[in-house]
């Protein structure tokens, strides 16, 4: 009787497949005389990893191991460890990501060497630029418009030049924005040249523009109208017939004007030369 009981003991001690404790009977009757009893275990029996589809004991986390047809957890002996699907043979290996990057760094970087050091061009042998396809590096641009050099004629060429004198400014008389006659700025920094003319012998007055090169003054110098006065030690004044002054005002381009210089000796000099040069014109009437 004691041994029978021991055997019921261990039969209510072995857990259900249903995963239900022990004392569990069927209702009214229903069990079966022909259902196999469980066969007790050794208790100290150490589990094998077949046995225990969660293995505790070994396999990594996320390591899973295919038994039979369904894949369970991975077991000791397979070598699982993080991110093992199966069998050894089929582990995700990150390593090999890495060596292929670095494969795909090293080919490019080999492209890059094989330039030449002289002149910057590819000497590989790609078909892309066989063929004469832009490889996206190395641009050529074409002009729109093929311009040639010209000989641009200074309208001085039947002329001596006889002096210049450098100028910080030079004013002419005229109405402002708001019409109110004064003094307007005519040029900055320039110089004042006297031209000679093979031809006739007169003498006229030219300034252009430092920067623009722009045509300020061109006049002939007529000692009836010159009037020419002494308004400062650094300033000369004068009247003449200017063409510039001609075509922006569309008259006939009489004109006061001023200039200012640096220093009262350059100031003398211009003045005594402006003279000299009217008298000339005056005898070559």
């Amino acid at each position: 009787a004691q041994q029978g009981d021991n055997n019921t003991n261990n039969e209510q001690e072995e857990p259900s497949s249903l995963g239900i404790g022990s004392g569990f009977e069927f209702v009214n009757g229903d069990k079966n005389e022909n259902d196999e009893k469980v066969t007790p275990k050794n208790e100290d029996a150490t589990a094998t990893a077949t046995e225990s589809p969660w293995n505790i004991g070994g396999g990594g986390f996320s390591s899973v191991q295919a038994t039979g047809d369904a894949p369970t957890w991975g077991t000791e002996n397979a070598g699982g460890d993080w991110g093992n699907f199966g069998a050894e043979s089929n582990k995700f290996n990150f390593g090999a990501l890495m060596s292929d990057k670095q494969t795909e760094d090293q080919t490019e970087n080999n492209n890059d060497d094989n330039k030449d050091n002289g002149t910057g061009q590819d000497t590989s042998n790609n078909n892309d630029n066989n063929n004469g396809d832009d490889n996206g590096k190395e641009y050529t641009f074409k002009p729109l418009v093929q311009l040639n050099e010209v000989d641009v004629e200074s309208g001085h060429e039947n002329e001596k030049l006889l002096n210049t004198f450098e100028v910080a400014k030079v004013y002419r008389w005229g109405k402002d924005v708001t019409g109110h006659p004064g003094w307007k700025n005519r040029a900055s920094n320039t110089k004042i040249g006297f031209y000679q003319s093979k031809d006739s012998g007169k003498i006229r007055i030219v300034c252009r523009e430092d920067i623009t090169n722009k045509l300020r003054l061109n006049q002939w110098i007529d000692k009836s109208i010159a009037k020419i006065d002494k308004k400062a030690a650094k300033q000369i004044g004068w009247h003449g017939v200017d063409s510039t002054i001609a075509a922006e005002d569309e008259s006939n381009g009489l004109c006061s004007f001023a200039a200012k210089f640096r220093d009262g000796e350059s100031a003398d000099a211009f003045m005594k030369l402006l003279e000299t040069s009217a008298e000339n014109n005056e005898q070559l009437k």
